[in-house]
């Protein structure tokens, strides 16, 4: 018979099972950015969610076997827990690189940026907001770090703003160390700010080479505030669809930081506000390979930000996702019609996650941190799957009828053996 059930337990445990993925996740997403390709990164954040989440879920029912009865834990339990691994972490760190891979992935005339545009704040102010002068190191680290087909543009503003280092080439070390070299020469800080002539030189910069086929970016860096008309200045970076990302230097400016998030909501790029100047260098690199790649808990940048086909593919790739956490539980209840309850269970929370993920991520929700987006998904996630047998009815697995077991196993118990016998002590109906 064919029934409806929740084990409310696990409702309760997979809620902790959430969370605790979450947190554990966002650990691994601040250590592991930058330190390992995002195919990987993506394995182990969705291959430690889905660890959790089983963990808990499988717990709640061995505690108290509503879903399968009594007689599970006693025939079955222990087989639970050697699929636990298997069906959850390894299951998870195959799917997550293969669907990292496929949402990485460039697609027609879509390409990263190569031309990386460094607008930097030289006004006055900076005597207080940055003495040490860290700001330049930033962009020694970053230009240090360039690859060979990348081209690289210096802009310093104040009362207005001048072009340090035109676009170009840093196919080796020796032109890098021209670059370098020039970031001595940078004006002593005086005078105001003028964010709106920063932006105009920029894109006078950009569009002198628009023939070239190359994609650019900008990063802006300030800790001021000015009148700029956001429509007229902003348009051109609009229609060439160049992202703008924004270094808020000093959360006293708020003034100036809220005009920032403007110009890099309205571009498509990122806003950062950065307490203290020594985590600068670390916030830019972060902005520039963001612009590189990204990755299916992350927000895209630039021409890609309100990409339909790569909001389908990141949708898809969670709804994958879900349903395979939801194949890998149900495996390890060893019970063929619990599977489907929670393969479809797990579709359907992959469903809502992925659509949390994408609004939350690309700014067509509210403006709140990435972080609370990837929370509630992955805690949504995590408790629709435990509601999927409430969801899609199923049938519990009778110990006198071998048609309804779903085993990636052959046991030595709990049927015939080779010779006709029966093993002895577990084929039983506990229930």
């Amino acid at each position: 018979m064919f029934q409806r059930r929740v084990n409310l337990l696990m409702v309760l445990f997979s809620i902790i099972g959430g969370v605790a993925g979450f947190f554990a996740g966002e650990a691994l997403l601040i250590w592991g950015e930058g330190r390992m390709p995002h195919f990987f990164l993506m394995g182990l954040y969705f291959g430690q969610l889905a660890l959790w989440v089983a963990f808990f879920c499988l717990l709640a029912e061995y505690i108290s076997p509503d879903i399968n009865g009594k007689g599970w834990r006693l025939r079955n339990g222990r087989d639970g827990w050697k699929l636990l691994v298997p069906a959850s972490l390894v299951l998870m760190l195959v799917a997550g690189i293969a669907l990292q891979f496929v949402y990485g992935l460039y697609f027609g005339k879509v390409k990263p940026p190569q031309d990386i545009l460094l607008a930097v704040d030289t006004s006055g102010s900076m005597t207080e907001t940055d003495p040490d002068q860290v700001r330049l190191q930033a962009i020694r680290n970053l230009i240090q770090s360039l690859e060979s087909d990348k081209r690289v543009a210096i802009i310093t503003f104040s009362d207005r703003a001048e072009v340090l280092q035109d676009l170009t080439p840093v196919a080796d070390q020796s032109m890098k160390d021209e670059v370098l070299g020039l970031l001595d020469n940078m004006p002593e800080p005086d005078g105001g700010t003028d964010i709106a002539a920063a932006l105009t030189v920029s894109m006078e910069l950009i569009s002198a080479v628009s023939n070239d086929g190359r994609n650019s970016t900008v990063i802006l860096i300030s800790d001021g505030f000015s009148e700029v008309d956001l429509d007229q200045a902003l348009k051109p970076y609009q229609e060439a669809r160049v992202g703008v990302h924004a270094i808020g230097m000093g959360a006293e400016n708020q003034q100036g930081n809220n005009l920032l998030k403007w110009i890099a909501n309205r571009t498509g790029g990122t806003f950062y506000e950065v307490d203290k100047v020594q985590s600068l260098s670390g916030v830019v690199t972060q902005i520039y390979r963001s612009t590189q790649t990204w990755h299916l808990v992350g927000e895209r940048t630039g021409a890609l930000a309100d990409s339909l086909y790569y909001a389908i593919v990141r949708v898809g790739c969670i709804v994958i996702i879900g349903a395979l956490m939801g194949l890998g539980a149900g495996s390890m209840f060893d019970n063929r019609y619990l599977v489907r309850s929670y393969l479809v269970g797990g579709a359907i929370g992959g469903l809502l996650a992925g659509l949390i993920l994408e609004l939350g991520l690309q700014g067509r929700g509210p403006d709140w941190p990435a972080y609370f987006y990837r929370g509630t998904a992955d805690v949504l996630l995590a408790i629709i799957l435990s509601l999927s047998t409430l969801l899609v009815a199923y049938k519990q697995s009778s110990s006198m009828d071998g048609a309804d077991s779903f085993s990636f196993r052959n046991r030595g118990y709990g049927g015939r053996s080779q010779n006709g016998r029966e093993a002895q002590g577990t084929h039983r109906d506990f229930n």
